[in-house]
């Protein structure tokens, strides 16, 4: 029978791994990552207008 902690220390270093490696590239590429924030908030803010202007235009 397979022990169960063993399976979640696994995962748990699977976590912390891919923690450490997301960090790192935030690290090596800030700039990337601040501009594909700032594209993301963007494209969200529009998609939130352009349907609160159709439902102004549908009269909701």
């Amino acid at each position: 029978m397979k022990n169960i902690y063993e399976d979640i220390h696994l995962a748990y270093l699977a976590a912390v791994d891919i923690i450490a490696g997301l960090l790192n590239s935030i690290a090596r590429y800030p700039a990337m990552w601040l501009l594909t924030v700032v594209a993301t908030l963007v494209a969200v803010r529009m998609i939130y207008n352009i349907g609160y202007a159709m439902g102004q235009v549908a009269g909701l």
